[in-house]
């Protein structure tokens, strides 16, 4: 195996210590080629080191590479793990003056790391620059733009994305459904919000915390309770542990829909178990003290 396939290997196991240890025992040796470099930057891209691969960008160009679109989205994606949205823009702009045509890793690097900049306008502008130039879309890149949109409140362009990935048998994954559900909950949408929910099972997609907090938080939006209760008899049997954000949308659930017997059952339930006496604190702030009956349960 040869230098640039074990940093490779490792930078798939995330262990770019050990990666950029190697390229140094290898500089010590020789002068490293663009594909070791190129190499290395893509193991601090899985670890989100950016100023790493920033550093191997800067030792490219002084030994004289012409940097290709690879080593480009390399650099570019570790980035955009970190949230530097600004310096992705910058290697963009770099590519292109260098006469590199992005290709779809890139152009879902810079989506990727606008929308968590919190930059969704720019998100948006990159996809529809992709769109008219080139590469065709792809799920990731997809994705990146209707997390970016959720994240910005703007929560029907995320839809939109995400329902013209369905209608291009692009499979949204865990993170485009999570996305959907997130944004049906910040646009009241419950019943649509339950539907993506039920997607994503249906697609063999594990649960996760967040998107059953969304669920449930549409439901308790528009004080569905029965819906809510049904999300939280579902975690339980899936072993999806439901934190307190998720359980408190489940009792405003309840008593939006004037069901405090339920409410004082859910309390029960959860006083419990770790963090009970938070929970108790933030439904009492929320719905006013329960009956000394309810109270005797927390104990």
């Amino acid at each position: 195996r040869n230098p640039a396939e074990t940093i490779s290997m490792l930078g798939r196991l995330t262990q770019w210590v050990r990666a950029l240890l190697l390229l140094r025992e290898e500089r010590a040796r020789a002068e490293p080629s663009l594909a070791l470099l190129t190499a290395a930057a893509s193991a601090c891209k899985r670890a989100a080191r950016w100023a790493e691969a920033v550093s191997l960008l800067t030792e490219m160009r002084a030994s004289g590479f012409r940097l290709d679109v690879v080593s480009f989205s390399s650099i570019m994606s570790a980035c955009e793990k970190a949230s530097r949205w600004g310096r992705v823009l910058s290697l963009l702009a770099e590519m292109r003056a260098e006469g590199v045509e992005p290709n779809v890793v890139s152009y879902s690097a810079a989506i990727g790391a606008c929308g968590r900049g919190g930059r969704w306008e720019l998100a948006a502008l990159l996809a529809g620059a992709m769109r008219r130039r080139g590469p065709q879309p792809d799920a990731v890149s997809c994705v990146a733009l209707a997390s970016a949109c959720e994240r910005g409140s703007q929560w029907l362009a995320a839809l939109r994305v995400v329902l013209e990935m369905r209608c291009h048998c692009l499979s949204p994954g865990l993170a485009g459904y999570s996305a959907a559900v997130s944004a049906c909950e910040k646009g009241g949408l419950w019943k649509e919000a339950l539907a993506f929910h039920s997607a994503m099972r249906r697609q063999g997609l594990p649960p996760n915390a967040s998107g059953c907090n969304a669920a449930l938080g549409a439901c308790e939006r528009a004080a569905q309770w029965a819906p809510a209760l049904l999300l939280l008899s579902e975690a339980r049997r899936q072993r999806l542990a439901v934190d307190a954000v998720g359980k408190l949308a489940a009792l405003r659930a309840c008593e939006r829909g004037q069901q405090r017997p339920r409410a004082e059952e859910l309390i029960a339930q959860f006083g419990r178990r770790p963090g009970g006496a938070l929970l108790r604190a933030a439904a009492d702030a929320v719905a006013g003290p329960l009956p000394t009956s309810a109270r005797v349960r927390w104990r």
